[in-house]
This record gives C-alpha cells, sequence and structure tokens, in this order.
C-alpha cells in the first residue's frame, strides 16, 4: 500500500470512527453495543482491552529487544552513577545500597518492589 493510500484510508477510519463516538450522545444515543452507548464502548475498549495489551508488548520490548544492560547504561549516563546505583538497589527485594537512605527516594525505601515503583 502506497503511503498517500493509508494515510487516506486511516484518515478515514479516524473519521467514521469519531463521528460515531460524537452521534452516540446525539440522535444515536438509543444504539447501544454490548449495553453501552458508542463512547462507552470505545472507553471500554481503549482502557480495558487495548491499554493493558499494549503495556505488556512494551514490557516485552523492552525487556528482551532493547536488553537490561542498555536499560543499565542509560541510568548511569542520565542520572550519574550514585542515582543509578540507588535505583538497582530499590529493584531488589531487600536489597543493599544507599537506596533506602538516599533523600531522593523518601525515608525507609530500602526493598521495594518492583511493581510499586
Amino acid at each position: 500500500m502506497k503511503r498517500k493510500t493509508a494515510t487516506i484510508a486511516i484518515t478515514a477510519s479516524c473519521l467514521i470512527i469519531g463521528m460515531l463516538s460524537c452521534l452516540g450522545y446525539g440522535p444515536w444515543a438509543t444504539i447501544t453495543i454490548i449495553g453501552m452507548q458508542f463512547l462507552d464502548f470505545f472507553d471500554f475498549i481503549s482502557n480495558s482491552v487495548l491499554m493493558p495489551i499494549v503495556a505488556l508488548l512494551t514490557c516485552i520490548l523492552i525487556g528482551h529487544v532493547v536488553g537490561a544492560k542498555v536499560i543499565a547504561d542509560e541510568v548511569k549516563e542520565g542520572a550519574g552513577r550514585s542515582t543509578a546505583r540507588s535505583c538497582t538497589a530499590l529493584w531488589c527485594a531487600g536489597g543493599s545500597g544507599d537506596a533506602g537512605s538516599d533523600p531522593r527516594f523518601g525515608i525507609g525505601n530500602k526493598g521495594i518492589p518492583p511493581f510499586t515503583i
């Protein structure tokens, strides 16, 4: 597919979906999909279906394609060595280092699991 054709197709599909969302609370308020109006349905799909899938794929991309060494190098380069060491210590459950005493991370943050950061 050529770029111009793809641009027209994407623009038309976004326009149609946007019109459905706009008309969902107006003239088409009685039309429902799975018991929801158009805007509610699109909100449900984007927040409850697409967002978790994209978050999972982002984690896979960062973890396996980019790699841990690249991420660690970026943290060291952008934040300085002491902050990189503190971030590394935060990722370890019960880890040692200066994460618990570092004022940038608050008091008593030693051993915070990754899902709470």
